[in-house]
């Protein structure tokens, strides 16, 4: 679901609304990522079409016992079908074509309330690439 919400953001990054990424689970420093990304797409003129798949999840770790608790999946990521385009021409940019071959990454969530408060939820807040699957 937070992955989603960030391909429909970049596919429109003028209507990108920080709350419904927010509501998707997506959080911490990895939403400080996705921003970043958003501000760059609207300062370029850069808009995303395709989807992001995760084509296998797996779980490598669980800890419970935090008063976050945290757990770590291993995703392979297919941005294949992706391709960044110029909003001015619809034309791919020269950078925003999907790579060939999925992705590894290493995904840390936890179960903890929003920083605005409310009911605890599980928040993607960090991914870091480790190479082909």
């Amino acid at each position: 679901m937070a992955r989603a919400a960030i391909d429909t953001a970049l596919a429109s990054p003028a209507k990108a609304d920080q709350a419904k990424l927010a509501s998707a689970g997506n959080g911490g420093a990895w939403m400080s990522t996705v921003l970043e990304d958003l501000t760059t797409f609207q300062e370029y003129g850069w808009y995303e079409s395709g989807r992001t798949k995760i084509t296998t999840l797996q779980v490598s770790s669980v800890n419970l016992d935090l008063e976050q608790p945290e757990v770590r999946l291993i995703n392979c990521i297919d941005s294949s079908a992706v391709v960044i385009r110029s909003q001015a021409d619809n034309k791919p940019v020269s950078a925003g074509t999907g790579t060939k071959k999925p992705k590894k990454v290493s995904s840390s969530v936890v179960y903890a309330p929003s920083a605005t408060g409310g009911a605890k939820r599980w928040w993607l807040i960090a991914e870091q690439e480790l190479g082909a699957c």
